[in-house]
């Protein structure tokens, strides 16, 4: 058996460009899906995997699709809630550096396929109850 560590890089290349994998014989879509799940990369492997031919008949493939799909609208939220959050700080002068994830995702073919469990901002400590405020007026607690 082909070790995942070989065809699971592949899968995600294949997943980001127009390429299509080819998957070894004894390829297992649940140890890719379980892989993909593990790494919050199923938006990624669902494309892949796609590309090489595995259609909606495959209950992993459904199953992708519906983490998939998940990820899109949480990645919509997302959005517009940062963009609310960065439009006020610049509104109210705070000094901020968006990092990590959302600096990232718009550079994926498809910003869902970055998933994020928060968005990470730089302030400055002394910005802190600025910050705090407005978080609060945008409807944080």
């Amino acid at each position: 058996m082909q070790s995942p560590v070989v065809w699971f890089p592949e899968l995600i290349r294949c997943g980001l460009t127009d390429a299509t994998p080819v998957l070894p014989a004894d390829f297992s879509p649940e140890e890719a899906a379980r892989l993909a799940y593990q790494h919050h990369v199923s938006g990624v492997v669902y494309t892949a995997l796609s590309r090489a031919g595995l259609g909606l008949q495959s209950p992993v493939m459904r199953d992708l699709l519906a983490h998939t799909g998940r990820a899109v609208s949480v990645c919509e939220t997302q959005t517009l809630e940062l963009d609310t959050l960065l439009a006020a700080f610049s509104a109210r002068g705070v000094d901020f550096l968006p990092l990590k994830g959302v600096t990232l995702r718009p550079l994926y073919p498809e910003p869902s396929m970055r998933e994020m469990g928060d968005g990470d901002i730089l302030i400055r400590t002394e910005q802190y109850p600025t910050v705090a405020a407005i978080m609060e007026e945008c409807g944080y607690v």
